[in-house]
């Protein structure tokens, strides 16, 4: 298995055990978190093990981050690698990607996210997000 997750009160997180992250791969991360019940949970993604990313696997990881702010779940990934982090910062370079280089500090934007929602009102609910996300059987 490519992934680990551990599951947190308020957010799961996911890490990627491989040196390499591809499309093909980001298609196995939704199934993996389908099949894990963490489609529409807040997530921190940790891709410190992974040596490299090609830019499509780079894009998917944005529009995942995306979809999950605007269903009010946060995503945020954590990268300690510093050619990885400068590949995203090349490719996005209007901070369109929430990276932070620790899993600590990926945690406390989590937890940030999570309390800035309670204040503003936001509710917690999954449900669409599971259908938002949810791979297509083709």
């Amino acid at each position: 298995m490519s992934f680990k997750i551990e599951q947190k009160d308020n957010f799961n997180i996911i890490t990627l055990t491989i040196d390499a992250f591809g499309g093909a791969e980001f298609t196995a991360f939704t199934k993996f978190l389908e099949e894990n019940n963490s489609l529409g949970h807040n997530l921190v993604f940790d891709i410190s093990k992974t040596k490299e990313m090609d830019s499509e696997a780079m894009h998917q990881l944005t529009a995942f981050q995306e979809g999950s702010y605007n269903l009010n779940k946060s995503f945020v990934i954590c990268c300690d690698n510093e050619d990885l982090y400068d590949d995203f910062q090349m490719l996005f370079p209007t901070d369109t990607m929430i990276i932070a280089p620790t899993r600590e500090e990926a945690i406390d934007v989590v937890m940030m996210d999570i309390l800035e929602r309670e204040l503003m009102g936001g509710e917690e609910d999954s449900d669409e997000a599971i259908n938002y996300f949810a791979p297509d059987d083709d």
